[in-house]
């Protein structure tokens, strides 16, 4: 291995790729600790020298991805990256924000992509982040349940190809103080019959890395990983169907943002109430923002929401019994039409997740590091 301080001499790329390397020589150690927790002190040193005196040219995370199973998911959290997720935005149009920090910032899209795309390229700069050379559909549902033994069923692997090769058809370029950073959203190469390889990095995760502070959030697989109760005293793990690695993806995300910004006596910078369904395209609900969509049938409509419902409230328990969160409670509109508290999810139209854990004693956990 090269010292720090010797690469600490290096300039410009070098030194930043040694130290991601470091990161994720460091990350390794974590994760084999974990892994082997049962194994003997003397193989699980022999295995960790064989990793960590690698130097950087002859790294190989994916000839170990059965033993270094990454950790972590890292989602992009950026003002643009937020927007994106919503849909908030016209295909061809131009996107203009202003950026408190960073400055003024443009971008344009040529097509629109949808939360599940969104997540699908968090777990790709994941992947590629612990420099896996192939990837393969079932890493990333992996990634995206927390659950390196998850099993990937024909229509999971359906839908994260089409993914795949929805976000390899679309092209983004972003301007801003630092630069252009424009390209494919994902530049997807096909290796072997089901895996790909990804031929440059991600414009918008570049930019994020490199212009916006690497605005990202670290979401454990606990967070990932659901346990709902069959019973009184039996447990199963909840499916990895799509919408509920929506709706786990989408409170992670949000327990950690509102967790971030918690001030002093419980006091937030951001809301913590979420509303199941919008008022208008401007202000989407949760179910709009995951592209869950309305039924014609008034009662199939219904049916289908109780569903949802009750797959949330199964996420809200377990993060309150592994105390990710210590409280919740759910909301609707009472008789005189003001909202009151509810005692389950049956009639609610929102929830609100109270008391988070304190970001300052979760920061490491929590927030990107490079």
């Amino acid at each position: 291995m090269i010292p720090l301080i010797e690469a600490q001499n290096g300039a410009g790329k070098n030194w930043e790729n040694l130290r991601r390397l470091r990161w994720i020589q460091l990350r390794i150690m974590q994760a084999y600790a974990e892994n082997n927790k049962k194994r003997n002190d003397q193989g699980l040193a022999a295995d960790l020298a064989g990793h960590m005196l690698d130097g950087p040219s002859g790294w190989s995370m994916h000839s170990t991805r059965e033993t270094v199973f990454p950790p972590v998911l890292y989602t992009a959290e950026s003002k643009l990256a937020q927007i994106l997720r919503k849909e908030d935005y016209e295909p061809d149009g131009v996107l203009s924000l202003s950026l408190t920090k960073h400055g003024s910032c443009t971008c344009t899209m040529s097509h629109k992509l949808s939360y599940f795309d969104m997540m699908v390229a968090d777990a790709v700069y994941t992947l590629m982040f612990w420099n896996y050379s192939v990837i393969f559909p079932k890493n990333i549902l992996q990634i995206l349940s927390g659950d390196y033994e998850a099993l990937l069923t024909k229509d999971n692997r359906g839908k994260i190809l089409d993914s795949l090769a929805r976000m390899g058809e679309t092209t983004i370029s972003i301007q801003c103080a630092r630069g252009k950073y424009h390209g494919k959203f994902l530049s997807v190469v096909p290796h072997g019959k089901t895996g790909f390889c990804i031929t440059e990095s991600t414009p918008l995760y570049r930019y994020i890395e490199e212009a916006a502070e690497g605005q990202f959030f670290t979401i454990k697989k606990e967070l990932l990983r659901i346990t709902v109760r069959e019973g009184a005293t039996q447990f199963a793990q909840m499916p990895n169907s799509l919408e509920n690695l929506m709706l786990r993806h989408f409170f992670a995300r949000r327990v950690l943002l509102a967790s971030r910004y918690q001030g002093k006596e419980n006091q937030y910078s951001v809301n913590p109430k979420i509303c199941f369904w919008g008022k208008n395209a401007q202000r989407k609900g949760m179910f709009d923002i995951l592209d869950l969509p309305r039924l014609e049938n008034p009662y199939w409509e219904k049916r289908k929401e109780q569903m949802f419902l009750q797959k949330l409230e199964q996420i809200i328990s377990y993060y309150k019994e592994q105390e990710i969160i210590k409280s919740y409670v759910f909301c609707g509109k009472g008789p005189d039409g003001k909202e009151v508290e509810l005692p389950n999810g049956k009639q609610a139209d929102s929830i609100k997740l109270l008391c988070f854990l304190s970001w300052k004693n979760h920061k490491k956990t929590f927030c990107k590091s490079k």
